[in-house]
């Protein structure tokens, strides 16, 4: 996830998983919205890790590093959550546009095991053996 030959490498083997389920556009709209979960939880285990050692240190340097520390990436943890939100809505969107059904269906589109069991409940399975 941290160098761009594993950002491609990872877009490349989930392009190859979900294109022919989904598409390409929601299949790269959901790897997206992977990589900024994995950003914001990342910035999120960093605050922790900072934030929980400095509180048993009762000094003022300590709660000074502690407040430059909520400040910076508590902001930066919740821009990547509703980064991730908003893009894996959008790939369930594109996604049930694929499908060919309602917006409403929300596909899921980060579980294969969850798509294949929304798949067999939902009407796309009906309208992929019809159309094969």
């Amino acid at each position: 996830m941290l160098t761009p030959a594993g950002r491609s490498r990872a877009l490349a083997d989930r392009l190859a998983t979900w294109t022919p389920l989904i598409g390409e556009q929601a299949a790269t709209t959901a790897t997206h919205s992977l990589w900024w979960g994995q950003a914001g939880f990342l910035i999120g285990s960093l605050w922790l890790a900072i934030f929980v050692p400095i509180d048993f240190l009762r000094g003022t340097d300590a709660r000074i590093i502690q407040g430059v520390a909520t400040a910076v990436l508590w902001p930066a943890f919740l821009f990547c959550g509703w980064r991730y939100i908003r893009l894996d809505s959008r790939a369930q969107r594109e996604a049930s546009a694929v499908a060919g059904t309602s917006a409403k269906a929300r596909p899921p589109v980060r579980n294969l095991d969850a798509f294949y069991k929304w798949r067999e409940r939902s009407h796309y399975a009906e309208q992929a053996s019809e159309t094969a």
